[in-house]
């Protein structure tokens, strides 16, 4: 046992210390002494455990377990953001290209609709100016003295003065009147008094049926039909540039080129049964008066281009002379004026365009 006063190891057999010489026993005695003065303690129910020190390696290891799985979640994750967002803008993508070519295949059905009905639309006025045959002769623009010229002599009347010179653009004006045929492909009626005649002209029509036709007929054939000036329609009846200064449309002899008092039975006729003028326009001389667009008014000396005659009146000028007029009356300067509704016998119109 151990000595307490020195603590040197002695043979439990000692009764004193090999060393020191202390009484063995004696601390032994004071040992048990002191032990039954201490309480007594009720035995550990849970004896300790001996534990071992974790390694540092191993925290490491698993710190670095827990960083790699983190980063891999971080990336996997941003990597499929990565692929979905991908995926969603090539899906927008396709889908607004879906929509361009939607949209574009719209444009060219409605194109080609369009197409269609502008073609079908052209058809229809062709076949409609073909069935009516609206023949027009281009008059080409230039200058000439308007009204009571020489060669009209002492046949003039006081409203044909005095001539004047007039300047005009280029024109198209109708190769004959407009024919009882014509009207009736357009208004569906025939007015005139002298039915039964197809190619003979309309004729019993106001200034304002005139226009209504004009219009119909602009509306069915996508022309710009119109009725010719005073200015324009001398202009045409006495041969354009190419005028050879006669008395009448294309002749000094009426019976040439005219259906009047003398020769037409008290009736009208057939159009282009005459003779045409220079331009080859015909019956610009009898058969019917023809309404031109401008109100009546006195003529003045001064020089005009265009003109389009007064801007109100009680009267529309009507051209031509007529079946039962005399050879005086179907001069190329003779002029008339009626009420713009009066429907008579003997009035006609043929249509004009501008170039």
């Amino acid at each position: 046992m151990f000595c307490k006063s020195c603590g040197q190891q002695n043979d439990d057999a000692n009764r004193f210390c090999e060393y020191c010489g202390a009484s063995l026993v004696q601390q032994v005695v004071q040992q048990a002494a002191a032990w039954r003065q201490q309480p007594a303690m009720a035995p550990n129910p849970f004896p300790p455990v001996k534990t071992k020190t974790t390694p540092v390696w191993v925290y490491i290891l698993i710190t670095a377990g827990v960083v790699a799985i983190l980063l891999a979640l971080f990336f996997g994750i941003r990597f499929g953001l990565k692929i979905y967002n991908d995926r969603q803008a090539e899906k927008s993508q396709m889908e607004w290209q879906q929509i361009e070519e939607s949209a574009r295949l719209e444009r060219e059905v409605e194109q080609r609709q369009q197409q269609r009905r502008q073609q079908q639309a052209q058809d229809e006025s062709d076949l409609f100016l073909s069935r009516i045959a609206m023949q027009m002769v281009s008059v080409q623009g230039g200058a000439f003295i308007m009204g009571c010229t020489a060669e009209q002599g002492s046949d003039c009347y006081d409203g044909e003065s005095p001539a004047h010179r007039v300047s005009l653009s280029s024109f198209s004006i109708g190769k004959y009147p407009v024919t009882q045929k014509q009207w009736r492909e357009v208004m569906g009626t025939n007015p005139s008094r002298f039915a039964g005649c197809d190619n003979c002209p309309v004729e019993n029509v106001s200034w304002h049926d005139a226009q209504t036709f004009i219009n119909r007929l602009n509306e069915k054939s996508g022309q710009k039909y119109r009725l010719p000036t005073e200015a324009e329609w001398e202009y045409a009846a006495r041969g354009g540039n190419m005028s050879r200064g006669y008395r009448f449309s294309g002749s000094n002899t009426i019976s040439s080129v005219a259906w009047y008092d003398s020769n037409s039975a008290k009736s009208t006729h057939a159009v282009g049964d005459k003779q045409p003028n220079e331009l080859g326009i015909y019956d610009m001389s009898g058969n019917v008066w023809e309404w031109c667009e401008d109100w009546h008014g006195a003529y003045s000396s001064n020089a005009q281009t265009n003109p389009k005659g007064p801007s109100s009146g009680t009267g529309r000028i009507a051209r031509g002379g007529c079946w039962f007029n005399l050879a005086r009356t179907c001069r190329v300067s003779n002029r008339y004026s009626s009420d713009p509704n009066a429907k008579e016998r003997f009035l006609g119109f043929r249509v004009a365009q501008s170039h």
